[in-house]
């Protein structure tokens, strides 16, 4: 080994530490941040409705022509389940959830959703989806964010109360510049 080599390790070694420090500093805020980004009495509807499917169920969905075709257009399509309550649209939904994120989450393109549930103690608004998105942004491990967006959000977040509403005008800038850095939204 020679003393280049060991040089430029501990200079990279250095560097690590650094970065490593930031983040853990960084880390209070961006918990903080996330749990802000959370609507009062969020439940995980994914995991809820992920742990209703039975093994083996919904691959049908694949080969329904409407989903093939909506799976092959370009640009930023809709899909449309419609059915009454209690007949496996939101399990369906997750079975599609999964399906997008394990094929198409990688390469610049990404899956998001929220559940909107009009029932309970606490109705689901349109903020509330963008909330969800912006925090999914965030907590991505495959593709780093803009961390200036991030620190001004942050920014924005902590002048406010914890009770705070947020609205879709406020957040929406947020969530644009997010969603810019992906080739193709599902």
């Amino acid at each position: 080994m020679s003393i280049q080599a060991t040089i430029e390790d501990s200079k990279v070694c250095a560097l690590y530490l650094k970065i490593y420090a930031r983040l853990r500093k960084a880390s209070p805020a961006r918990s903080h941040l996330l749990r802000r980004l959370r609507p009062r009495g969020y439940l995980d509807y994914l995991a809820i409705h992920r742990a209703s499917r039975l093994p083996n169920t919904c691959s049908w969905i694949l080969d329904h022509s409407l989903v093939r075709k909506w799976l092959r257009a370009e640009g930023a399509p809709r899909l449309g389940i419609y059915g009454g309550p209690g007949t496996g649209k939101s399990v369906l939904s997750s079975f599609l959830i999964d399906h997008l994120q394990s094929a198409h989450d990688s390469q610049g393109e990404a899956t998001f959703f929220y559940f909107c549930k009009t029932s309970g103690a606490i109705k689901d608004k349109g903020v509330h989806a963008v909330m969800q998105i912006i925090r999914d942004c965030i907590v991505r491990k495959d593709r780093s964010y803009d961390i200036g967006i991030a620190q001004q959000l942050s920014e924005m977040v902590e002048g406010e109360r914890e009770d705070y509403q947020f609205t879709i005008e406020e957040l929406g800038p947020y969530c644009r510049s997010l969603l810019s850095q992906f080739t193709r939204i599902w």
